[in-house]
């Protein structure tokens, strides 16, 4: 989690009720070429999932999470935005 986010957050500072978060987890793990070490938030899919659990635990309330394809750093590709985009579009 960005550490300089939670320094300042507060989930009780605009009284309720609160929108349902979401969490975009991408399916596919990160491993780069020539990077080393990456963080297990990038190339494990699994602590996804405890991510998850910890912003359950700073909200809260219970975050629902959905899988999306590609790799963090392919969310905002062209390709993706479509596809993310219509798959957004089927949940609501």
């Amino acid at each position: 989690m960005n550490s300089k986010m939670l320094l300042h957050y507060d989930p009780t500072v605009g009284g309720g009720p609160y929108p349902q978060l979401v969490l975009l987890c991408s399916c596919e793990d990160y491993y780069p070429h020539g990077v080393l070490e990456v963080p297990d938030w990038l190339s494990s899919n699994g602590h996804r999932r405890s991510d998850a659990a910890d912003w359950e635990t700073i909200v809260g309330k219970p975050i629902k999470c959905m899988d999306i394809p590609g790799h963090h750093f392919q969310l905002f590709h062209d390709f993706y935005v479509r596809v993310h985009s219509d798959f957004l579009a089927t949940q609501y």
